[in-house]
Order: C-alpha cells, then sequence, then structure tokens
C-alpha cells in the first residue's frame, strides 16, 4: 500500500462511471491528468491539481501570475461523492478512503499487525453477541472468540491464520493463550442459545450423525440418550396413543414431512400384517358369516 500523499486512483477503479463522466474534467488533476488527490486549486485561475504535483512549485503551472494553492473544496465534495474499488476488493466511497487509509496502513497500537492476507492492517478484537466468518479459512466462530479486524474492509482473519501469515506485528499474549484453549469452531449443526455460553449441536447416539435444530428428535432426559427421527423410525418407536394432543399442543410430525427420511419398508409391512389382523379380530361375526356361506 502506497502513501497517502502517492496513492492514485484511476479511472478503472471507479464504480459509479455514469456519475463520473459527468464530473471527470472538474475533478481531474491538470499536471498528471488523473483524479486529483488531497486536491488544491490555483486562488486565481481555479484550476485544480493534486497537493504532490505543485507541492514544489512556486507558481501556477498556467503562468496566470498566482503563487498561491489552496484547498479545493468543490473538487473534494464531488470526489466525496465517488464510489471506488479498493485494491483489497472491496467498494468504498472515495472520502471514506482518503480518511482511513493512511491511518490504516500504519501499526498504530499493540493490537494491531499487518498480514499478507489483506492489504490494510487488522485490530485484534471481540465482537458482542455476534458471530464471525474467518474470510481466509471460512470457518465460524461464536462472539467470545477475537478476531483480526479490518474496520474498513470488514475483513475478519482467525488466529491460525494470522500467525502463519503475519508480516509486521506480533500477536496478542491473551489471544495466543486463548487459542490454546481449542476454542470451539461453529459448524452448520451449530446452535446459539442466549441460555448457554458455548454452541450446542444434537448428535444422533445410535447413526453419531449431527443434525440441526430444525430436524425433530427424541430423547431421554434420564439417560442423556438423544435418537434421531430415522433411526426412531426403524427402530418402531411407538406414540404415546393415551395423550388426546390440545389445540396448543404440537403434534410429532409425519415422517412423510421429511423428505430425506426414508421410511423403512420392513416396518412399513409389519405395520399392515397388524392392522389386517387386528381388523381381523374386530369383526368376528363376518368372519362367521364368511365361513357359513
Amino acid at each position: 500500500m502506497q502513501p497517502i500523499e502517492t496513492l492514485l486512483f484511476e479511472e478503472k477503479d471507479v464504480v459509479n462511471r455514469e456519475f463520473y463522466r459527468g464530473i471527470k474534467n472538474m475533478i481531474k488533476c491538470s499536471v498528471c491528468l488523473n483524479i486529483a488527490q488531497n486536491p488544491v486549486q490555483c486562488d486565481k485561475c481555479q484550476q485544480c491539481f493534486c497537493s504532490q504535483c505543485v507541492k514544489d512549485l512556486s507558481h501556477c503551472p498556467f503562468n496566470c501570475g498566482s503563487h498561491q494553492f489552496i484547498p479545493s473544496l468543490m473538487c473534494q465534495q464531488l470526489l466525496s461523492k465517488l464510489i471506488i474499488r479498493c485494491e483489497c476488493g472491496r467498494d468504498k466511497k472515495y472520502d471514506l478512503l482518503n480518511k482511513e487509509l493512511d491511518k490504516n496502513n500504519k501499526i498504530t497500537n499493540e493490537y494491531t499487525i499487518k498480514s499478507k492476507l489483506h492489504k490494510h492492517p487488522v485490530q485484534c478484537i471481540r465482537r458482542f453477541l455476534q458471530t464471525w466468518t474467518c474470510d481466509n479459512c471460512k470457518n465460524r466462530f461464536y462472539d467470545d472468540t477475537p478476531t483480526y479486524h479490518c474496520t474498513l474492509c470488514d475483513y475478519d482473519i482467525c488466529y491460525e491464520c494470522a500467525k502463519n501469515s503475519i508480516t509486521e506485528g506480533t500477536l496478542k499474549t491473551e489471544m495466543i493463550q486463548y487459542y490454546q484453549s481449542k476454542p470451539e469452531i461453529l459448524t452448520q449443526y451449530s446452535t446459539i442459545s442466549q441460555l448457554h455460553h458455548h454452541p450446542i449441536e444434537y448428535n444422533c447416539d445410535s447413526c453419531h450423525n449431527k443434525f440441526t435444530d430444525d430436524i425433530p428428535s427424541f430423547r431421554c432426559t434420564l439417560c442423556d440418550f438423544d435418537l434421531c427421527y430415522d433411526y426412531a423410525e426403524r427402530t418402531s418407536v411407538q406414540q404415546n396413543n393415551n395423550v388426546q394432543p390440545s389445540n396448543n399442543t404440537q403434534q410429532i410430525p409425519n415422517v412423510q414431512q421429511f423428505p430425506n427420511v426414508q421410511p423403512n419398508p420392513n416396518i412399513q409391512q409389519n405395520n399392515n400384517n397388524a392392522n389386517a389382523q387386528q381388523n381381523s379380530n374386530a369383526n368376528p361375526l363376518k368372519k362367521k358369516n364368511i365361513v357359513n356361506r
């Protein structure tokens, strides 16, 4: 990253091209013909220049007789409306980049490092009640886990990625100690609850697969035993028929409502035979009449 005094944004970096075409002649430096950086203007002819381009000049390049350059407020206002694609790949307002790049390009405190994974320095922070994802390895962490964060680009780097890519600065001792305790990495099966400090996952104790919290399950509170809906169907779990569901009671969903759960054909055949036998026993007179005929 170049210092802000020599940082140049070219026309190809502008995102809102239509707006730029309407103002480009008013924001170009009359010396280098690029977009003016830290624009100043001649106090007499009003020509716009980069502050760096006229830094060593004793008079206006247009020989208007002026020897003074002042900040160009009009050019600054027009530049503030430009959307620039930063070299990190994010789209940012020009005035935001102009204000932030210089200070963000320096190691300002012990919490800041530079990494070859990102163009800007990143600072060690903790998010409040918000999970976050490392933009390099794509692992997801919960809010208690510290991150190296770029406020300009909203870019996060976890400790494991930062320690292998650091180019300037040192990792915080507190962060090293925290990650040595092996923080839990969130998965697609993790659930965050306000009632518990750590992420929660549901594992079937029979098939040992993980499931999301929207998949129904059966649980024995006495033994801390969990059974997924598929294995409950395979092992003929019977629902309590003595309990009549009220209007406020949510009924256990049928297995057909879940396309990923395939009923066991042997169980289905056994159920059909049992139903036929039950119907036959429930109508003895009908069976007797058939025999007499």
